[in-house]
């Protein structure tokens, strides 16, 4: 099951504690993180969450950040069994659409989820 979701993504100063003071933004908002994946590139902290209100997250984030965005995003949840990545982006390759990201948490549960950014995620959620 795939459904299309936004997601918010934010540039900050690369420094220590900033995942802390972006999940603390979070959830002083009191809205629920779905998934989140943060990295550091060229020396700046990109942040990207998924939840159940980007706007709010927006407007509790954006102050000190250096861009903010919210962006179209397809989450999938599929049976945990090996080869589970493998079939959604043979289906997508397949119907020509391209995988642009792709972040999962699988970890022990019976279900996996991914975050996915593609060339088209509508037509990708109807394939996943």
């Amino acid at each position: 099951m795939a459904t299309i979701c936004k997601a918010i993504e934010v540039v900050v100063a690369g420094e220590a504690g900033q995942v802390a003071e972006m999940a603390e933004k979070i959830r002083d908002t009191g809205v629920n993180i779905q998934a989140f994946f943060a990295w550091t590139e060229g020396g700046r902290g990109k942040v990207v969450a998924i939840t159940d209100n980007c706007e709010k997250v927006r407007a509790a984030v954006s102050d000190g950040a250096d861009s903010c965005a919210v962006e179209e995003a397809l989450l999938a949840t599929v049976k945990n069994q090996p080869g589970a990545l493998g079939e959604i982006a043979r289906k997508l390759a397949d119907a020509g659409i391209r995988i642009n990201m792709v972040c999962g948490t699988p970890g022990h549960a019976p279900t996996a989820t991914f975050v996915l950014y593609t060339s088209d995620n509508a037509r990708a959620a109807e394939l996943v």
